[in-house]
């Protein structure tokens, strides 16, 4: 998607010295993609000896004969985005390499990578390994993985109904606390699973195309707002029940039920909310695995909201190296895969999920600004019975 560019000083020396080469590369390179060229290609800069400096050489060598030359090397090629490697081991995985005169024989031609579903899973994976080959450090964004996959949800709260219920109605009830949602496959298909399976065949795809260790791998999803804001109307509509209640057996397990939901959403010395700690703990817990030891792998729970009104809607990958920060619109969600009964899991076929570079800078920061929310902050209320 993002293309890997080696210009090697042979090369820019050679069409320098010659005024055709120069004038094929300036229109076939340079004019055809100077607009889109910061945000779709970033240049290979060797550890061991230093492309860059080797540009600057080459400007002030021929500017003063060629304008066109400052133009090409100091306003264009040393303006673009430069990843550092060390050539001998990624050599093999540059797309672009621009060596010999012949390597500008005919026009490269950018353009802003879209894919949309749906495609071939092989598609799928070349393409995220080709999205992420250079990264330092990726960042994975969805509000909703949370309130899919785990009980502080509408799914959390309509437990507790539920476990209310079998208390009035004399029955076995089980006392709430954090956890993943069982996987259910009375409709033949199951969220909850689609999301757990399609993060981790992601970090699958690229940690296995990873080829040193030292990756960072960060997860971003939030709690609402408005299932914080019904849970404290339930707890609230729970603690009332308690008080009212007459049947000294009953009024014992509605009391059973608070302690246990209390327990899990406040410390025990103090006020504090622990609902951040708890659910990124289970969470963390669907990405473990032995393989990925040597790479940091973390989850992080957002607000909602932020200070300045701003929701965390969207959806996307953020992928960061030394100098490249480039956002990915994955459209519905981060759920790419799904899951049916007795079958593997397969690519989505909807025409709503997709892998889109964003361009525009203005659009770009409506995606990253969901890594810069702040940690979620607990507005579920304290309570106390007696």
């Amino acid at each position: 998607m993002i293309k890997s560019c080696l210009i090697t000083s042979k090369f820019l020396n050679t069409i320098c010295n010659n005024e055709i080469l120069f004038d094929k590369f300036y229109e076939n390179f340079y004019l055809e993609n100077k607009k889109i060229a910061k945000e779709v290609i970033f240049l290979i800069n060797d550890n061991e000896k230093s492309v860059k400096d080797e540009y600057v050489s080459i400007c002030k060598k021929f500017k003063d004969t060629n304008i066109r030359v400052g133009t090409l090397i100091d306003d264009f090629l040393l303006k673009l985005n430069f990843e550092n490697v060390n050539l001998n081991e990624y050599r093999d995985s540059i797309d672009i390499i621009l060596d010999d005169a012949k390597d500008i024989e005919k026009p490269i031609k950018l353009n802003i990578p879209y894919v949309e579903f749906p495609i071939t899973e092989d598609k799928f994976i070349n393409e995220l390994k080709s999205l992420t080959k250079f990264a330092k450090k990726i960042t994975l964004f969805d509000p909703n993985f949370l309130d899919h996959v785990t009980n502080f949800s509408q799914k959390g709260i309509i437990s507790i109904k539920d476990n209310l219920e079998k208390i009035y109605n004399d029955k076995d009830f089980e006392n709430f606390k954090p956890k993943i949602i069982d996987i259910n496959f009375n409709y033949n298909y199951n969220y909850q699973a689609c999301f757990k399976t399609s993060i981790r065949n992601i970090l699958e795809i690229v940690l296995s195309n990873k080829k040193r260790d030292g990756l960072q791998f960060e997860i971003h999803t939030s709690i609402k707002d408005d299932i914080q804001k019904k849970f404290n109307l339930l707890i609230n509509s729970i603690i009332k029940k308690y008080h009212d209640e007459k049947n000294p057996l009953i009024k014992k397990k509605i009391e059973i039920l608070l302690d246990g939901i209390k327990t899990h959403f406040f410390s025990k010395d103090s006020l504090e909310g622990t609902i951040n700690y708890n659910y990124q703990d289970i969470l963390s817990k669907c990405f473990s695995d032995a393989r990925w030891k040597k790479y940091q792998i973390n989850l992080k729970i957002k607000n909602d909201w932020n200070e300045n009104s701003e929701q965390f809607y969207r959806r996307g990958i953020l992928i960061e190296g030394d100098m490249i920060r480039s956002v990915v619109c994955v459209g519905k969600g981060l759920n790419f895969y799904e899951i049916h009964k007795k079958k593997p899991a397969k690519l989505r076929k909807e025409r709503n999920y997709r892998l889109k570079l964003i361009d525009n800078p203005n659009e770009k920061k409506t995606y990253t600004i969901q890594t810069r929310f702040s940690e979620f902050n607990q507005k579920i209320k304290y309570f106390q019975l007696n």
